[in-house]
C-alpha cells in the first residue's frame, strides 16, 4: 500500500518540473511534523501489535524542512522533504512462534520499517482535485522481518489513501500559514488501528 503514496509523490515531483518559468511559488517551513499509530489484532492463536511514531528532527541537505508550492498556467503542484526520527515496534506471537522488533530512525537491523524522512507531494487527483499526499512509516501488523509464525491477514488495516492522502481546497495554499491533520479509527478484520499526523507549514517567501 506504501507504494501508492511513493508514485503519488514522484508524480508530483515530476509534475512541478514541468511548470512554467513564469509560474508563482510559495515556499513553506515545515514547523511541525508528528505522528503516532497502533494496530493490534487478537484472532487466537494469533496474537499481535505494533505502534509507530515520529515528530521532526533537524534540516539536512536531503530533508530540508522545506515545501514548495508553485502555480502556473492553471497547474498546481508541489514538493517537499521533511527529516524525521521516531521508531517502529512490532510484536507477534501464535502457537508456534514469538516475534518482537523495535527499529528506530537509522536502524540498521530492521531498515525496512525504521521511521525515514518524508516526501511530501501536491497534485491533482484524476478528478482534478487538489490532493496532499506525503510518505512515511506507520504502525501495521506486517514486516519483513517476522516469520510465518507470526504474520496474520492485513485485511482491516486503513488504506494509505486514507492515512497518508488528503483532498484540500486550493486556497488554501495562499495562506501564510496552515496546517494539515489526518486522523481517525477504524475496527475491521479483526484489527483495531488508531492513527494521528500533524503537519504544519509557515511561508517564508513567494
Amino acid at each position: 500500500m506504501r507504494h501508492r503514496n511513493l508514485t503519488l509523490a514522484a508524480a508530483a515531483l515530476g509534475g512541478a518540473l514541468l511548470i512554467p518559468q513564469t509560474a508563482s511559488a510559495a515556499i513553506y517551513k515545515v514547523v511541525q511534523a508528528s505522528h503516532s499509530s497502533n494496530a493490534a489484532k487478537t484472532d487466537l492463536p494469533y496474537q499481535g501489535t505494533s505502534s509507530a511514531r515520529w515528530s521532526i528532527a533537524p534540516r539536512t541537505k536531503e530533508a530540508n524542512n522545506r515545501f514548495s508550492v508553485s502555480r502556473g498556467g492553471g497547474l498546481l503542484f508541489g514538493a517537499g522533504s521533511v527529516n524525521v526520527k521516531g521508531v517502529f515496534d512490532a510484536q507477534a506471537s501464535s502457537d508456534t512462534d514469538s516475534c518482537s522488533l523495535s527499529a528506530p530512525t537509522g536502524s540498521d537491523e530492521y531498515p525496512a520499517v525504521a521511521p525515514m524522512p518524508l516526501i511530501l507531494a501536491l497534485t491533482k487527483d484524476p478528478q482534478g482535485r487538489p490532493t496532499f499526499a506525503f510518505t512515511g512509516i506507520r504502525a501495521t501488523l506486517g514486516n519483513p522481518y517476522f516469520g510465518t509464525g507470526c504474520s496474520t491477514s492485513l485485511t482491516g488495516e486503513p488504506d494509505t489513501d486514507v492515512t497518508n492522502l488528503k483532498r484540500v481546497k486550493a486556497s488554501l495554499f495562499r495562506k501564510k500559514a496552515f496546517t494539515i491533520r489526518l486522523a481517525g479509527s477504524t475496527a475491521e478484520g479483526g484489527i483495531a488501528y488508531r492513527y494521528s499526523t500533524v503537519l504544519k507549514f509557515k511561508r517564508l517567501r513567494r
